[in-house]
């Protein structure tokens, strides 16, 4: 099922829907108020103060002061427009965004508007069933993502840090000063030694092992979680700040747009290398493979038009 279309020049690249920074037992989850050091507010979207201006093309909302001027005089270029349908009938709704944006407008809707997590995640309040708005994303702006907090961004659970440090020295990382040589070496680690795969015999699963144990030791393949997971625990050890994050990939043209389909969702690592966040993927390149391509359904064709 097409879950969002993206209208874009090139491919959108990683749609992100979620960040993490926290893992414990098998589970990633975002602790803010460790990471930002919030004692009082329940809602992390609430600790970053939406900004808005109006400019030629109506009014933009933007979540960093020195993007204003960018704002104001913003590039044809610079523009997704984003479009998906939303079921559910809380008045909030996560969307897909791109690391680089800077700005979202031509939200669809009398009373919507948007907050940004200190995660880089945006937010629709107050939205429609049919969501539709259009990103300002450019590589040259700073990401929505806040700061590494080294507290939080290099962190290990106890639990795991003897299965990371055997590979970490397995890998030699260590012995790497160069931080895009670890991330190089550890791409080509689970390139050449680990298959993607959704299904697949357990081997005899050992419920005493973690599940990333059984991953990384025994079973040497699985789907993008595991992958996100070792590397970003990875670097951490090797003392890079990483986060874990899930969205969507799509490289399907359709016309003028991209689709971006269920079976495009994915996970992967951002790390914090040179003062800024980057994305870095480590699943086997193979997993794109794994997709449908059934036609748009006609009745949410016309669903769209109706609710435009």
């Amino acid at each position: 099922k097409i879950e969002w279309r993206v209208w874009s020049d090139t491919a959108p690249g990683y749609l992100r829907m979620a960040s993490y920074n926290w893992y414990r037992s098998g589970r990633w989850s975002y602790n803010y108020r460790l990471a930002d050091g919030h004692e009082k507010i329940d809602d992390a979207y609430l600790s970053r103060t939406p900004l808005k201006l109006m400019s030629e093309i109506g009014g933009v909302t933007y979540f960093h002061s020195e993007d204003r001027e960018s704002v104001r005089s913003n590039r044809p270029e610079d523009h997704l427009k984003i479009r998906g349908t939303v079921k559910h009938t809380q008045p909030t709704t996560v969307v897909p965004t791109v690391a680089e944006t800077y700005g979202i407008l031509n939200m669809l809707g009398n009373d919507v508007y948007a907050e940004a997590s200190p995660m880089g995640v945006i937010r629709l309040v107050d939205r429609e069933m049919l969501i539709d708005y259009t990103l300002l994303a450019n590589k040259d702006h700073k990401p929505l993502d806040g700061r590494a907090k080294p507290e939080v961004d290099l962190e290990i659970p106890e639990q795991d840090i003897g299965l990371i440090e055997e590979l970490a020295s397995h890998l030699k990382l260590s012995e790497i000063n160069d931080e895009w040589e670890r991330v190089a070496v550890i791409q080509h680690y689970f390139k050449t030694e680990f298959e993607y795969a959704t299904q697949f015999d357990n081997g005899g699963y050992d419920e005493k092992k973690s599940k990333l144990a059984w991953f990384l030791n025994d079973l040497k393949k699985g789907h993008c979680e595991y992958f996100a997971t070792a590397t970003t625990l990875l670097l951490r050890h090797s003392g890079v700040p990483a986060r874990y994050c899930v969205g969507y990939v799509s490289q399907e043209r359709n016309g003028d747009c991209w689709n971006v389909r269920g079976t495009n969702a994915h996970a992967w690592t951002r790390a914090y290398i040179g003062g800024r966040w980057h994305d870095v993927d480590t699943t086997p390149a193979d997993w794109r493979g794994v997709t449908s391509h059934e036609p748009l359904d006609p009745v949410e064709w016309v669903r769209e038009r109706i609710s435009l």
